[in-house]
């Protein structure tokens, strides 16, 4: 998937050759591809430089990771991934979970709608070496 780097409204490719490369292989060996670099690219710029920021995970100094998703943007792109799954490789879609809804990445779950549950606090205490 693509990094966080816009030049105005466009998303920069940080990725140099591989994500072409990637394609390319997928078709000289004739094998299914998802896409998850041109599925981002449409997620990020539909939420554009202001929003696409809050896929990103936050540092422990409050500055956004270019690179890495916080809970938000893990989700979307598992998404990405369903869709992918659904038109590359149909022959797996039977497997994804019957209430796997459709996602289009130009059309993104709005941001502050999205919540996830915590995991629970528990005083475990485990024995040492595990």
């Amino acid at each position: 998937m693509n990094r966080l780097a816009f030049d105005g409204d466009r998303l920069v490719n940080t990725l140099g050759d591989y994500p072409e490369a990637m394609r390319q292989e997928a078709r000289e060996d004739n094998v299914p591809l998802i896409d998850l670099n041109a599925m981002s690219k449409v997620l990020y710029e539909t939420l554009g430089p202001k929003q696409a920021p809050a896929v990103f995970a936050t540092g422990p100094t409050g500055k956004t990771d270019d690179t890495h998703q916080c809970d938000y943007g893990s989700y979307e792109l598992a998404q990405c991934v369903v869709s992918g799954i659904r038109s590359a490789v149909p022959a797996l879609a039977r497997y994804l979970a019957e209430d796997a809804p459709y996602f289009d990445p130009a059309h993104p779950d709005p941001v502050a709608a999205f919540s996830v549950f915590k995991e629970p606090v528990t005083a475990i205490v485990r024995p040492y070496g595990n």
